[in-house]
């Protein structure tokens, strides 16, 4: 089912609900639309030999997981041989993301980012 799918008997409830609990229910329907269409952004297909800045829009969150502050949009790369393809590169790279804050290195598959060819599973 699609996400936006899932909204649609909740909406069906606003007909039945006072003012200030429609308002409510209205902003929180409104924060859960944004987040299905960040979600479906960072849910598309990769190309076969994807950009780094396709896979910083592949990423499908913000903060780090380890200590929760905000993720810098910058991969750190070198070459490995169980890497990554890479268009600006003809070796295959390993690709992380370290966070500023605590300093924990994140390989993106760790973050959720597939590989190219790979599905979208949604956990990680």
């Amino acid at each position: 089912m699609p996400p936006n799918e899932l909204l649609r008997p909740a909406k069906a409830l606003l007909a039945v609900m006072g003012p200030q609990a429609r308002w409510m229910f209205e902003q929180e329907v409104e924060r859960l639309e944004d987040a299905i269409a960040v979600v479906e952004e960072h849910t598309a297909p990769l190309p076969a030999k994807p950009s780094l800045r396709d896979y910083v829009r592949a990423i499908p969150i913000t903060e780090c997981p380890g200590c929760l502050n905000p993720l810098p949009p910058a991969i750190t790369y070198y070459s490995h041989p169980d890497g990554w393809p890479v268009a600006e590169f003809d070796s295959l790279q390993w690709l992380y993301i370290t966070c500023a804050h605590c300093e924990i290195d994140w390989a993106l598959w760790k973050l959720g980012v597939p590989r190219p060819g790979q599905e979208v599973t949604g956990n990680g």
